[in-house]
């Protein structure tokens, strides 16, 4: 095979890679920025209730703050 056709395909397969892995990082970036401040909700009332009530097994108390977080949406 010559040198430019080997260029060609190797155009032809890294372009459409590239692409499905940019527009992956910028879907995740994307739900992060739009996550943020729910999660620290999230994060800030486990760290509470876990104060209030240290001897609650931690699946509770994330139960407990989910059940929360869905109760002020």
């Amino acid at each position: 095979m010559s040198k430019s056709r080997e260029s060609f395909l190797m155009k032809t397969y890294l372009i459409p890679l590239a692409i499905l892995v940019g527009s992956i990082i910028i879907s995740i970036g994307v739900y992060l920025a739009i996550t943020s401040n729910e999660r620290s909700r999230f994060n800030h009332c486990l760290e509470i209730l876990s104060k209030k009530y240290p001897d609650a097994p931690l699946e509770q108390t994330k139960k407990l703050c989910k059940n929360l977080q869905y109760l002020e949406n």
